[in-house]
């Protein structure tokens, strides 16, 4: 589907509200917005307010530019956010449990 089309669609669909944009969450680098692309799936498509989507790749009613963090921030969907966060969870909870030796459980006390 092309960048146009999947406008389009969301729009008649009522996802994108009024003053809203849908922003490219992974850069189309000049492609074409009527070829079609996988980077154009509703996946890796945001609706974000006007004036936030002008400020990710230049300066806007004289406001800057967003710096590269908030650039990374505002210019990525939820999931592209927590994906990342949750595999480097897992991988700290996977050293920790290797690195640590390993204790076998605590036998309980009997009675006095």
């Amino acid at each position: 589907m092309s960048a146009n089309a999947s406008a389009k669609q969301m729009k008649a669909r009522g996802m994108v509200p009024p003053k809203h944009e849908v922003h490219h969450t992974i850069p189309l680098n000049g492609k074409s917005r009527t070829a079609q692309d996988p980077r154009n799936h509703y996946a890796l498509l945001k609706v974000m307010p006007q004036a936030q989507h002008r400020r990710l790749t230049g300066s806007w009613q004289g406001k800057p530019r967003y710096d590269p963090v908030r650039r990374v921030w505002y210019g990525t969907t939820d999931w592209q956010k927590a994906v990342p966060t949750g595999i480097a969870a897992r991988a700290a909870d996977t050293w920790e449990n290797l690195s640590q030796p390993f204790q076998p459980p605590r036998k309980p006390r009997s009675g006095r």
